[in-house]
């Protein structure tokens, strides 16, 4: 299968080419024609009535779903499933909305891929498109192709696609008209233009406008045009059996370049294109979009790392004293006496000379007062030695003052702290004196509460011994005992609240 062949439309067996299609796709989606096994590298064999077969190490990994399971968890980002079975790789599809069906629409079930004999082939398609169809949706999104599309040219709201299969259609038109702009603006001679005007034309149908191949290599052209000259696509109108397989030709051979070649198909596969292989069609437009428009992998923020401090081995200070100590001469120079020198120092100046005028330092009025001055005769200026021999001559009052005040000051603190004192004294005996007051106060009222308690306790029992000699009833004289008791429970109460305001 892997030789071109030119096969009659008639002759053409599109299961075959599904099934080869399918298998290629599937073991290059997991090796990408890396470390391919050996034994992988040819799955089909063909028998004497010239069927094509599985060999039996294919029909091996498709029974136990290790290449199932493989290609899920690089589809799906989930390396979980490299450890599961059949079963698991079909819930993993259904969570991402994508259902394992054969083309009756039965449902896929595990016992039916594990199923050796008989090999369920349906069963086993069903669930490579299924797989081919999550590897399309993973790439192929509305966002994604506006985006791309959108940095070559205007995208109207209206015309923007509604699926990713119209996305699809949507960026290979839209590359199209690009080529065919650059083409008409530059003149470029196209290939079959001999006998009539020969553009690039626009695909209607994703499917039956590919047969020609005419657009699909201007993508590939537009894209790698060092790979695919745009002059060597064939663009007759009308586009011979014999253009169309040189087109596919032409393109399967450029997608060499690529780190691995998407096209699975044969040249009948794509130009006799049966509805069977559309999700193999899909897939292929799919790794052609991820090649040429990639996800720009942006690099990760490197944290800056503080920078280490380092630590300088200490070393030794040299002794500047001592050096300073050894150069210095035995004797120190003798200072010059600058009184009645005709020369002025010009490190003093008349201007300066009140900066010296202090209590510590005396000498500097009796230097500066020998010493030539510049300035004319008869000029108006002040004499701070005067001002300071008149100020020592007189005892200024005010500075009298100021000496005494620190010990006034003192004399009034400390007579503050008596009368202080004083007070609290007052305040802590008058304090005793109503505490006195008013427990005598307190210790009156209860005994002359007392006092009249017992006074009424005996009149009750003067009452209750005298005879009866009214027409009452007998209740009259209980009633009277329960009265009396709770006039003893009342003066017990107030007894011990007054004992409790007492103490």
């Amino acid at each position: 299968m892997d030789e071109e062949r030119s096969i009659a439309a008639s002759n053409y067996n599109y299961e075959e080419g599904k099934l080869v299609a399918s298998i290629k796709w599937l073991i290059t989606k997991i090796y990408e024609n890396k470390g391919i096994p050996d034994k992988l590298h040819n799955p089909f064999h063909r028998t004497d009535d010239d069927v094509l077969q599985l060999t039996s190490t294919i029909l091996t990994v498709l029974t136990n779903g290790s290449l199932y399971v493989q290609a899920a968890a690089k589809i799906l980002h989930d390396n979980s499933l490299l450890t599961q079975s059949h079963g698991a790789v079909i819930r993993a599809l259904s969570s991402v909305d994508v259902e394992v069906r054969d083309s009756d629409g039965t449902f896929v079930t595990e016992s039916m891929l594990s199923t050796v004999d008989p090999f369920r082939t349906n069963a086993h398609l069903a669930m490579l498109d299924a797989l081919m169809t999550t590897h399309v949706k993973s790439i192929v999104s509305i966002e994604r192709v506006v985006q791309v599309v959108s940095e070559y040219t205007s995208v109207d709201k209206r015309e923007e696609p509604l699926d990713f299969l119209d996305a699809l259609l949507f960026w290979i038109n839209k590359i199209c008209l690009l080529v065919r702009d650059d083409v008409e603006r530059h003149d470029v001679p196209l290939k079959g233009a001999d006998n009539c005007d020969a553009t690039i034309p626009e695909m209607e149908d994703l499917y039956e406008d590919l047969c020609d191949g005419t657009c699909i290599c201007a993508l590939m052209a537009f894209y790698r045009p060092n790979e695919l000259n745009l002059q060597d696509i064939s663009f007759s109108d009308p586009i011979s059996i014999q253009d169309c397989r040189y087109n596919l030709s032409l393109l399967k051979n450029s997608l060499d370049c690529l780190p691995w070649n998407p096209f699975h198909f044969e040249i009948d596969d794509i130009l006799y294109l049966h509805e069977s292989l559309q999700p193999n069609v899909n897939a292929f437009l799919a790794d052609l979009f991820q090649f040429f428009e990639p996800i720009p992998i942006q690099s990760p923020v490197q944290a800056t790392s503080p920078v280490q401090r380092r630590f300088v081995p200490i070393e030794a200070i040299p002794d500047l004293r001592a050096s300073n100590l050894a150069s210095r001469p035995t004797h120190p120079p003798r200072m010059r006496n600058t009184v009645g020198l005709s020369q002025r120092d010009r490190t003093m100046s008349v201007a300066s000379g009140d900066s010296h005028l202090t209590s510590m330092s005396g000498d500097s009025l009796r230097y500066n007062s020998q010493r030539p001055t510049t300035l004319p005769a008869n000029v108006n200026i002040m004499n701070f030695r005067q001002l300071q021999q008149a100020n020592n001559g007189t005892n200024d009052p005010a500075d009298l003052h100021t000496i005494a005040e620190p010990s006034n000051m003192a004399s009034v603190r400390l007579a503050l702290q008596e009368r202080r004192r004083e007070y609290d004294r007052k305040r802590c005996i008058e304090s005793s004196m109503n505490e006195e007051e008013r427990q005598k106060a307190g210790k009156d009222a209860f005994f002359k509460l007392m006092s009249k308690n017992m006074e009424n306790t005996t009149n009750q029992h003067a009452q209750s011994a005298e005879p009866n000699k009214s027409n009452d009833s007998p209740y009259s004289t209980r009633e009277e005992q329960l009265s009396a008791q709770v006039q003893n429970l009342q003066v017990i109460e107030l007894s011990k609240l007054v004992r409790a305001f007492c103490h």
